[in-house]
């Protein structure tokens, strides 16, 4: 195996890491109401 590269199985994802725009912005209470928002997650 010297040039060829190792498989990983599981853990190492690369990439960016996913984040929740919700607690990121700090809201407490969300607003069901608010269809625009709740458009892109839907």
């Amino acid at each position: 195996m010297s040039n060829r590269r190792r498989r990983s199985y599981g853990g190492g994802s690369r990439g960016r890491k996913k984040y929740c725009a919700f607690c990121a912005d700090h809201v407490n209470d969300i607003d069901y109401k608010d269809i625009s928002t709740l458009e892109k997650y839907i």
